[in-house]
């Protein structure tokens, strides 16, 4: 009968299970790379800034990188008996880890090289012919009983002259869906059922909006605007960054980046217009080890991290163009906020 294999414990920072060396991958292991840290009655690990007062919080903070487990005890650390309670009781003079200071926001951009997928350097592109005279105009009727109120998120149907006299309660933001997670950008309350999320009430207070207004379809050079949806996700080292977008020119399309932003510009000849957006970057970036590939359907931007922090958002408000360190720390270190579905 063969022996069953022996169970070996991991000593990564953060891990502590138990495994099989048959078992053993790159991603098993889960653990801290950094030095965990005590100061100021906080408490937590220099990989990933996160900290808390509570200590057994401290002890369940996952793990922000992979790796294989590995059962090599670290060499501890002799110390003093006669010093102990002064070791215990003293506080470091600086953090282990010291913040990068963030690059001035107007630092040179630089023009990521395009890697095309062979699909897409195998797709041909036609611009649709200009349409001549202008179309006639669409009158919109307001039907008591039938007509509902455009504002995004309120439900009134329109009854009457009175019903102008309502407060109309609504999300002025976008609806965002990231990583399972549907909220407003406007209002920040998430939750993970669609039916909860539709049915949220509006953050916002103005009055009825019962035609919805005509779009300037075009930017302030007289282009066309055309909208993609995107999306993010982040590994310890990286933020993967994906704007979804078919049937555009990647000769005519690119994506810069600087230390603190992003910008992409897309060109869709079918329609004879771009998609342009900046974004200001929660955390600071490498630009020289960023990347972006190119497919039929998507641009897949990766953006190399300077720091080893998560990130709790991907960009800040363009408004909030803030260059100091700590500023820009808070944003970030504290992780990330608990559902708050309590006013659904």
């Amino acid at each position: 009968m063969a022996e069953e294999e022996p169970l070996l414990l991991c000593y990564n920072k953060g891990c502590g299970q138990s495994y099989k060396a048959s078992e053993n991958t790159e991603t098993s292991c889960r653990f801290h790379p950094g030095d965990h840290f005590f100061h100021d009655a906080y408490k937590g690990w220099t990989c990933c800034n996160r900290k808390t007062v509570d200590f057994t919080e401290f002890l369940n903070m996952k793990g922000c990188a992979y790796s294989l487990h590995s059962n090599v005890k670290p060499p501890e650390v002799e110390k003093s008996t006669e010093l102990i309670d002064d070791i215990l009781d003293a506080t470091p003079a600086q953090p282990a880890y010291k913040p990068m200071e963030r690059p001035p926001l107007d630092s040179p951009m630089i023009v990521m090289t395009k890697e095309l997928s062979d699909s897409l350097k195998k797709q041909t592109f036609t611009i649709a012919p200009s349409i001549n005279g202008n179309a006639e105009e669409i009158k919109v009727e307001i039907v008591p009983g039938v007509t509902q109120c455009v504002n995004k998120g309120c439900k009134v149907i329109y009854q009457g002259p009175e019903t102008d006299l309502e407060v109309c309660n609504h999300h002025p933001g976008v609806p965002i869906f990231h990583e399972g997670l549907k909220f407003w950008s406007c209002c920040q309350k998430r939750t993970t059922e669609f039916e909860v999320f539709m049915n949220q009430k509006g953050c916002t207070t103005g009055t009825h909006l019962w035609i919805k207004p005509k779009e300037n379809t075009h930017d302030q050079g007289g282009a066309k605007v055309v909208k993609c949806r995107y999306d993010w996700h982040q590994t310890g080292s990286h933020v993967l960054f994906y704007v979804f977008a078919k049937k555009f020119d990647p000769n005519r399309s690119d994506v810069r980046v600087n230390g603190v932003k992003l910008a992409v510009e897309v060109y869709f000849p079918e329609e004879d217009g771009y998609y342009r957006e900046e974004w200001i970057l929660a955390g600071i970036v490498t630009p020289e080890d960023c990347s972006v590939q190119m497919t039929p359907m998507k641009l897949e931007i990766k953006l190399k991290k300077a720091e080893p922090v998560n990130w709790k958002q991907l960009a800040l408000p363009k408004e909030q163009q803030i260059s100091k360190t700590e500023e820009i720390k808070n944003e970030y270190s504290v992780g990330v906020d608990p559902l708050d579905l309590s006013d659904l």
